[in-house]
């Protein structure tokens, strides 16, 4: 077995002369010995920042460990791996003294140099050169026998501020750049709002971080706020893009928060079914072990009818509260079902109609078409022919949700008599459920209603109220089998 031998033994053995092979076998090993040893010594010392307390004899001990590396792994003479181990130990020896006279007027400097540092600011390639330049000026002040307080102050906050922008790039970085491709894909244009209200999120979850630098819970909300609202900007750009920009802001808002619902739903569908089936296997597990007991009671003839009684309540208990789990996964799953069904043609409907045609809203367990455009001409009730594509698509829109019920309710402004305007909407309502009676909806499914000036949406005393108040409102119920239970 070789012998470890140690640098003082190498000097000894070099004056000695001695050289034989076998020898320098065991100089190759503790070498590589020596050299891990020093290389934890660096470790520790950047760990203790000698970079910026001592850097020039820090870098003059690596070079020299450097070479030490190079000779061992050439085999070179032992007197040059040597040479150089001894090199490493003056300056690091140096680097030390230095450090250890520096630290103590710096100490504040360090610790907030170090915090910067663990934010993982070397992995930024723009922060990771401003990071270097506070060095270099950390290193000019530390060479002072007096430390200008002004320029302390002044430095510290210049590491602080690193600090802060490699912790927005962490934690808003993703937003920023669903904020900058949303710009490149017409946000301006199309999504002016969201992308305003993304942008201010965004600034105002940076002057948070600026404000509770080292307090993450305290910047926690404005950040997941401003990420809210940047992934909101890009999917309604997402769904702009889909159909080239022919929906509006609200219109792909709607449809990606109505969206969200859905995976929402099916979540905690998943994670509600998930504790059914577990409750529903251990009842399973329970009713096997009543039958066992059950068993077990027949076959024992000491047991008392009293005690078989009870075992077979428990059977008929256990089996019951299974029935009953049964029951209520299924009926979930079929509210689910019909749920996501009721939200994929609500999501349709809207999509086919615009911002100036109709409204599409989601009323309890109805569907509520408000159109703004069937264009009826003065007095009259007969349906344009422009408007008949419109009544076509409320008609379908009736088809997918298998409606049971349609009401079209015809509404008025407030010009004119009440018992005109009553009856003008009324048959105004009753044309449009003779339209729709065309395109294959059963009479016996419509009921037309008219309420004149009755329920206004808006003033009558302007001509933009009256506008908005001369509508068409068509209500869809879906089949019984297709009801649901309006989420919360």
């Amino acid at each position: 077995m070789i012998k470890l031998i140690t640098r003082s033994m190498i000097l000894a053995l070099l004056l000695m002369g001695c050289a034989q092979k076998e020898m320098a076998v065991s100089t190759v090993s503790e070498g590589s010995q020596t050299i891990a040893a020093d290389e934890l010594k660096i470790s520790r010392a950047y760990e203790e920042q000698w970079d910026v307390l001592s850097k020039e004899e820090l870098s003059k001990a690596e070079s020299a460990l450097k070479d030490a590396k190079k000779h061992v792994a050439d085999n070179s003479s032992m007197e040059k791996v040597s040479k150089n181990f001894s090199e490493f130990d003056n300056h690091y020896s140096r680097a030390q003294a230095l450090a250890d006279s520096r630290a103590p007027k710096v100490q504040g400097l360090l610790t907030t140099r170090r915090q910067v540092i663990e934010k993982g600011t070397r992995g930024y390639p723009d922060e990771n050169k401003v990071l270097s330049k506070l060095d270099n000026d950390f290193r000019d002040l530390s060479d002072k026998k007096i430390v200008n307080t002004k320029d302390y102050s002044e430095l510290q906050n210049k590491y602080m501020m690193l600090g802060n922008q490699v912790t927005k790039k962490q934690v808003l970085g993703n937003a920023r750049l669903q904020v900058d491709d949303a710009k490149k894909n017409k946000a301006k244009k199309y999504a002016p709002r969201s992308l305003n209200q993304a942008e201010l999120d965004i600034k105002n979850a940076e002057n948070s971080i600026d404000s509770n630098a080292n307090q993450p819970e305290a910047y926690a909300p404005a950040v997941r706020k401003a990420n809210r609202s940047a992934a909101m900007l890009a999917a309604i750009v997402v769904e702009q893009k889909k159909v080239n920009y022919n929906l509006d802001e609200s219109a792909a808002q709607k449809l990606v928060e109505q969206s969200g619902q859905i995976d929402q739903m099916n979540f905690d569908l998943a994670v509600t079914g998930a504790a059914l089936v577990e409750t529903r296997q251990n009842l399973i597990a329970t009713e096997a072990q009543a039958k066992t007991e059950a068993q077990e009671a027949q076959m024992k003839s000491e047991l008392s009818q009293v005690q078989m009684d009870r075992q077979s309540e428990m059977l008929v208990t256990a089996q019951t509260d299974k029935d009953m789990q049964d029951k209520k996964i299924s009926d979930q799953q079929a509210s689910a079902d019909s749920e996501k069904r009721f939200q994929a043609v609500l999501l349709s409907a809207q999509t086919q109609f615009s911002a100036s045609e109709a409204e599409v809203f989601r009323q309890g367990n109805k569907i509520l078409i408000r159109l703004k455009t069937v264009g009826f001409e003065s007095g009259k009730s007969d349906i344009p022919e422009k408007s008949k594509p419109l009544l076509e698509r409320v008609a379908k829109v009736a088809e997918q949700l298998d409606a049971s019920q349609l009401v079209v309710e015809g509404h008025t402004d407030s010009v004119g008599p009440a018992a005109v305007n009553d009856s003008i909407s009324q048959k105004r309502a009753e044309s449009v459920v003779s339209y729709l009676s065309t395109e294959g909806i059963a009479a016996e499914k419509m009921q037309a209603i008219g309420y004149g000036f009755q329920k206004p949406l808006s003033t009558n005393t302007t001509k933009t109220g009256r506008a908005q108040n001369r509508r068409v409102d068509v209500w869809i119920s879906p089949t019984e089998s297709n009801e649901i239970t309006e989420t919360k």
